[in-house]
């Protein structure tokens, strides 16, 4: 921190327990990118590993890498509910099942751009 430089204090109600600030949540708008991100890595992710499961047995060495994408899977999934909970608390008049899990023809398909990539020259 520079001379002269000061940080601003947290105001109290911000606050979480005795002395931690609370962080800042998610717009809706966020929300709505997030849910779409996450529902399209799980379409990728069941595709790829229907893929694995048609092309290899489903136990042993051979079997490790669907059921390691079967745990990512999951764990998306829990990540969504809990996200879905969260953003029906933070905007509750906002706030519709399809943000986190939007339509088909809303996901981000795997030869569109992903948010965030770098442009190509």
């Amino acid at each position: 921190m520079s001379e002269g430089t000061a940080l601003l204090p947290v105001p109290p109600e911000c606050w979480i327990g005795d002395d931690q600030p609370m962080k800042p949540r998610l717009t809706f708008e966020e929300h709505i990118e997030m849910g779409r991100f996450l529902a399209s890595i799980r379409d990728e992710l069941t595709r790829r590993n229907t893929q694995l499961a048609n092309a290899y047995p489903r136990s042993g060495r051979e079997g490790a890498p669907a059921r390691r994408l079967d745990t990512a899977i999951g764990a998306i999934d829990r990540a969504r509910c809990e996200l879905e909970e969260a953003l029906y608390g933070e905007h509750p008049a906002q706030a519709r099942v399809t943000v986190y899990y939007p339509q088909p023809e809303d996901r981000i398909r795997m030869g569109d751009r992903w948010p965030g990539a770098a442009m190509e020259p």
